[in-house]
């Protein structure tokens, strides 16, 4: 195989790469989660970052709890559609890097990129072309 061969190989597969990026970015930019608690109380969306995007209280259940008790409510309807969205991230982000990382451990800080990516750009080539492979 000449050099030109190699760059062109090289080239085509950092397009792919690139493109399966764009398309990421893009997919990630549609994901949302909607939870809504029990008995109707309230109804939460969270956006891609887990920001909230919107707060309902569709029903009349709300006005039989306390301040207290409606807070906890709205707080763990929040944190459920929390959760749904890194499911749905991690599952996006996944097919896209090394088999053996633990994506969402990854995600929620609990691993460190460093102790998961190689130093040497040759061997993070090949982790990527080993993954692609088990597909």
């Amino acid at each position: 195989m000449s050099v030109d061969d190699e760059l062109e190989g090289i080239l085509a597969e950092f397009q792919s790469k690139r493109d399966e990026l764009f398309g990421l970015q893009e997919r990630m930019s549609e994901v949302s989660a909607s939870q809504v608690a029990p008995r109707n109380v309230v109804s939460v969306t969270v956006g891609q970052q887990s920001d909230v995007l919107e707060v309902k209280f569709p029903g009349r259940a709300y006005k039989n709890m306390t301040p207290g008790e409606l807070g906890k409510v709205v707080t763990e309807t929040i944190r459920k559609a929390q959760e749904q969205v890194r499911e749905q991230v991690a599952e996006l982000i996944a097919p896209m890097l090394p088999g053996g990382i633990p994506v969402k451990d990854l995600l929620a800080g609990r691993v460190s990129a460093d102790s998961v990516l190689a130093d040497n750009p040759v061997d993070m080539a090949s982790l990527f072309r080993r993954r692609a492979d088990d597909s």
